[in-house]
């Protein structure tokens, strides 16, 4: 236990030598324009999002990499090959939630944005735009109206 405390203390002195830098490294020049605006604020979560989701994506490929090395040592050791089995399947549910979760921002947008667009009544939407080609629509008081032909 003396010995453990004797690295501690050693490590901590260490570390304390770089407080100093650490307390005058204050950024003077930060730019004050980073989310100002909530547009701002929606593309700063979207890219922090857009990262998070690209480093999961790396780590379960390594994870799947990782998987595969372990069928392959198994050497037909069947709780070896059961491991590996279920770490391929934890693996590739992994993968299919973060891309179904990178996918309901966008789902969700163009379903609000279907749903602002569409009609607000049912009867707008079973309204009929009459073809003005068809002989039963014409307007004789209509001043483009010349009459049959």
């Amino acid at each position: 236990m003396l010995i453990f405390i004797e690295k501690l203390t050693l490590k901590m002195n260490r570390a304390s030598q770089y407080l100093p830098a650490i307390a005058f490294a204050e950024i003077l020049d930060y730019p004050r324009d980073i989310a100002d605006t909530p547009e701002k604020v929606e593309n700063l979560f979207n890219s922090a999002a857009d990262w998070m989701f690209t480093v999961f994506l790396i780590v379960a490929v390594m994870a799947i990499i990782y998987t595969a090395f372990m069928y392959l040592t198994a050497a037909g050791s069947q709780t070896k090959i059961s491991k590996a089995r279920v770490s391929l399947t934890v693996s590739i549910v992994a993968i299919v939630i973060a891309l179904l979760a990178a996918s309901v921002p966008t789902l969700l947008e163009n379903l609000l944005r279907e749903g602002a667009n569409a009609p607000t009544t049912s009867d707008e939407a079973d309204e009929e735009v009459p073809d003005p080609r068809d002989p039963r629509n014409f307007d004789p008081n209509d001043p483009n109206y010349q009459g049959a032909n």
